[in-house]
């Protein structure tokens, strides 16, 4: 059996668990499935000839995501202010032949933010259904998702995105549901915001005035053939 045909459904399983189950032993068992399905999913789409650094790097970001977990626990609003920069940093990665623009550092977060839940968690916090009314029909959508890859025309294509979206954006998106919002963080996410806008639309006049993209030859090749 391929690897992807085990770690999407148990990957999403795990998420499903994690979004609606009410016990925290069935949460932090709910995680642990995560990264498992991460696993599989990533054996399935990493070239053969890759697999030995990539596992070396997956390690790495898990090891540098404990510390990283640790420090969220006791400044959870680290994660709010960590997210907005890393949303649009995609960062090249080329294996064998191919070419992928990843959120690595969000995938890092996401990591810190299982590790930070799973802390609260151990420590008494009793919290579950973060997302409110949604969660249970959330759970179910992604955990049809799961098992609609194991009849997939791509394999490939389907294990991708679980790994590169539908898992980590889960546990990011429980973990931001519980932090304890007030007025003055969000004026200060607002003034982060603005500021990284202001920042981007630097970085784009400069791009057109030196005709310059940076990281992303999708985008040379598509202006290659564009008429402006």
């Amino acid at each position: 059996m391929s690897p992807g045909l085990l770690g999407g459904p148990l990957g999403c399983f795990g998420i499903a668990l994690l979004l609606a189950a009410p016990g925290p032993r069935l949460r932090i068992s709910g995680l642990v499935l995560v990264g498992a399905g991460a696993a599989l999913l990533g054996a399935q789409i990493a070239p053969g000839a890759h697999r030995t650094a990539i596992a070396i790097g997956v390690a790495g970001a898990v090891l540098v995501s404990i510390p990283v977990g640790m420090l969220l626990k006791r400044r959870p609003w680290i994660l709010a202010f960590a997210i907005l920069p890393s949303v649009p940093a995609r960062l090249p990665l080329s294996m064998a032949g191919t070419h992928s623009q990843l959120e690595l550092p969000l995938y890092v977060l996401a990591c810190a933010a299982g590790v930070q839940i799973v802390l609260e968690t151990i420590d008494g916090d009793r919290r579950s259904r973060e997302l409110g009314p949604i969660s249970i029909p959330l759970a179910g959508f992604v955990l049809w998702t799961g098992l609609s890859l194991t009849w997939s025309d791509d394999l490939l294509a389907g294990s991708f995105h679980l790994l590169a979206y539908f898992l980590p954006f889960a546990v990011i998106g429980v973990a931001v549901a519980r932090l304890q919002w007030s007025r003055r963080a969000i004026v200060w996410l607002l003034v982060e915001l603005v500021s990284l806008a202001v920042a981007f639309a630097g970085i784009g006049i400069y791009q057109y005035e030196t005709r310059t993209i940076f990281w992303n030859p999708k985008v040379m090749i598509g202006n290659a053939y564009e008429p402006f």
